[in-house]
């Protein structure tokens, strides 16, 4: 390794190079992309046939209709014959009124001027729709392409994220140290979340406790036929509850976060994979029904379940993880028999505002 510092190249060396994902960005995405998917270009020559013809037939437009300019002056022997376009009449052949008579039988005739005749052939008209269409045709060529790829990349990362926190969980659970690089980035992780977190809870505390009130005041009111009064807290409700639906979803549009791209998966092998993060026991039978959701975040969200789990105190064995169907879809539980989590931790987790005070006895 070319690094003087042994802790680098041990990290060097431990590092995943995910070859499956580098390989299939190197042959599809272009050397230098440009900045926006719009202005085309991101997917790289040859990786596309058809792709590689629109290109070719944009790039090379000029050059076709001068070919064809001399190959049909060669054929009617017209050397005034002229190959045009224009914004109104597309492309265009046009030949003086002096030489209409050379004019062959499978010219269309397209419009009349006062010296010149402008016509088209079956050639041109091919020509000029692939042309103006190409730039159009490429760029939704490359979204398609584009998003073709994600799947497998998505499904690469999170096998990846999956192998990494498998390897931190041996590592706690065996007593060894975890890597500080991993530390490094759950500090800067925790100090993003504080502030994302005070956000979020100043605009729930908004919406929710409001509610919380109009929803007593209804229950008073029911008591009493007082149809118009309800009526109008009920109305107040969903105003509050539509408002706070709108920040929940232009926070997910602000952050990016992934749209779920559900796919039917078995839940026996589902559950298989993730035996190698937290040991935990099946309660239960598991469906056999396939069920339709996002693998790949589905998995995060049970590896942090199973993790808390873990650092609460409760046994191994008493760690458990049902599946069972339930209308319209299926509930999945994860249960353990801890007393909580450790002031220390939970103070981590929660990221208060204030400094997180001394160690103390675990939580109720």
């Amino acid at each position: 390794s070319a690094f003087a510092s042994a802790r680098l190249r041990q990290i060097h060396s431990e590092l995943d190079e995910i070859a499956e994902v580098r390989d299939r960005i190197l042959t599809a995405i272009a050397e230098e992309p440009p900045v926006n998917l719009s202005d085309g270009g991101t997917i790289r020559s040859r990786f596309n046939t058809e792709l590689d013809q629109l290109r070719d037939i944009s790039r090379n437009s000029r050059q076709y209709i001068a070919d064809i300019e001399t190959r049909e002056r060669s054929r009617t022997g017209i050397q005034s014959l002229k190959v045009r376009f224009n914004n109104v009449f597309g492309y265009y052949i046009e030949i003086s009124k002096a030489n209409l008579h050379h004019a062959p039988s499978d010219y269309e005739r397209k419009q009349t001027l006062v010296n010149a005749e402008r016509f088209t052939t079956p050639e041109l008209k091919e020509l000029e729709s692939k042309v103006l269409d190409a730039e159009e045709k490429m760029l939704a060529l490359e979204r398609e392409i584009g998003a073709s790829l994600r799947p497998g990349l998505d499904h690469q990362v999170a096998h990846t994220r999956l192998a990494w926190w498998r390897e931190e969980c041996a590592r706690t659970a065996e007593g060894r140290p975890t890597h500080p690089l991993t530390r490094e980035l759950a500090a800067q992780e925790v100090a993003i979340w504080k502030k994302v977190i005070r956000v979020i809870a100043h605009e729930l505390n908004n919406s929710l406790a409001p509610i919380t009130s109009l929803a007593h005041s209804g229950q008073l009111l029911a008591q009493q036929p007082d149809t118009a009064q309800l009526e109008r807290v009920f109305s107040t409700i969903a105003g509050r509850a539509a408002h706070l639906a709108s920040f929940i979803d232009g926070y997910a549009r602000f952050a990016k976060l992934p749209r779920p791209r559900p796919a039917a998966v078995s839940w026996p092998q589902f559950l298989a994979r993730l035996e190698g993060t937290v040991p935990f026991r099946i309660e239960g039978s598991v469906p056999q029904q396939p069920a339709s959701f996002d693998e790949s975040q589905l998995a995060q969200v049970m590896i942090n379940l199973l993790k808390n789990a873990a650092e609460s105190g409760s046994p191994p064995e008493a760690i458990t993880v049902g599946v069972r169907a339930a209308e319209p879809g299926f509930r999945v539980e994860v249960g353990d028999r801890g007393s909580g989590l450790a002031r220390a931790r939970c103070v981590m987790r929660c990221c208060p505002s204030t400094p997180p005070s001394p160690p103390a006895p675990v939580l109720d």
